[in-house]
């Protein structure tokens, strides 16, 4: 079955066991063998002008046949029982990869440092390291997600994409206390959507500390990450730790006796009054009465940035102490 257009091959969803006999190899631009039950792929050397494959909802496991398709472009080969991307390593031209659903675990060579937009979801990825160097530095649309990673920090591997313009990774409402997008954004400064969530406009310029950022990204844990990319709005609240990693009685911060006892001693401290008081020798002016509450005022700020930085410790410790469970 031939498509309308002498350059077009469409053949999807017509119940194939095998790869259809084409004889003018060197005219056609596309073919789409799709939802069949394709499992060899013939070598399509003479396809000198093919620009598009889909042979994707088939159960092709080998990609071998395909490595000499010199004008390749966009090939889907996605819902198949594919292992590895190796045979597209010699496809200069190729730009868009659709192969998500399949059985990827790693890739060991770039399937092209052409691509622009590549679709790994729903594989059998346990780490984003190969994108570092597998992917070329041109791409612009990555969907990475579905795959066995939850860990944030793998993410500093996509700031190689200085041109990235949409992500999916799926760790955005995985993490809602999380400044994930803020994180992806930071990493990379042309992001324009996370998840399926507009960022074009989230500005990063307050949410990190560029240097610790890079820190913990070079030396630190994926708990200390965490801990830095935490939502902290709203009051800290100054109670017992909630998280006690050890089996021992951990004493209550004293933070909120200190704070209550401050605001006793502030209670104590009488009005300012308009009258003049009658002096005595115990008599305290209105000017060390104001000295006594900036000190209190001092005091308490003093509280409040350390209570926030324990806040911070806690939730360090706490997703550490997970994530070696």
């Amino acid at each position: 079955m031939r498509g309308n257009a002498a350059d077009d091959v469409e053949m999807s969803n017509q119940g194939l066991n095998q790869f259809p006999q084409i004889d003018e190899t060197d005219s056609v631009e596309t073919i789409d063998v799709s939802s069949n039950s394709i499992r060899d792929l013939p070598y399509l050397d003479n396809f000198v002008t093919l620009r598009s494959l889909n042979i994707s909802n088939n159960k092709i496991s080998d990609l071998k046949p395909l490595s000499g398709l010199q004008s390749i472009i966009e090939l889907n080969c996605s819902s198949n029982s594919i292992e590895s991307l190796e045979p597209l390593s010699s496809l200069s031209t190729l730009k868009v990869l659709i192969a998500s659903n399949n059985r990827i675990r790693e890739i060991t060579k770039p399937p092209s440092k052409s691509l622009i937009e590549i679709d790994l979801a729903n594989n059998k990825f346990e780490s984003f390291e190969f994108l570092q160097d597998k992917l070329g530095n041109k791409l612009q649309n990555l969907d990475i997600s579905g795959n066995n990673i939850n860990e944030i920090r793998s993410l500093r591997y996509i700031a190689v994409f200085t041109q990235l313009i949409s992500i999916n990774v799926g760790l955005v409402n995985q993490n809602p206390e999380l400044k994930v997008a803020q994180f992806a954004k930071y990493l990379c400064p042309m992001l324009e959507n996370i998840d399926g969530a507009d960022c074009a406009d989230i500005d990063t310029t307050e949410d990190f500390n560029a240097d610790a950022l890079i820190d913990i990204l070079v030396n630190g844990t994926e708990g200390e990450l965490r801990a830095m990319l935490a939502h902290t709005a709203g009051p800290l609240q100054w109670d017992e730790p909630q998280f006690v990693p050890f089996e021992a009685d951990i004493p209550a911060t004293p933070l909120k006796g200190i704070e209550e006892r401050l605001r006793k001693i502030e209670q104590k401290i009488p009005e300012e009054t308009a009258s003049k008081p009658e002096k005595t020798k115990d008599t305290v002016s209105q000017a060390e009465l104001r000295e006594i509450r900036e000190e209190i005022s001092e005091l308490r700020e003093q509280v409040i940035k350390l209570s926030e930085l324990l806040y911070v410790h806690d939730c360090a410790m706490k997703a550490m102490w997970e994530s070696n469970k």
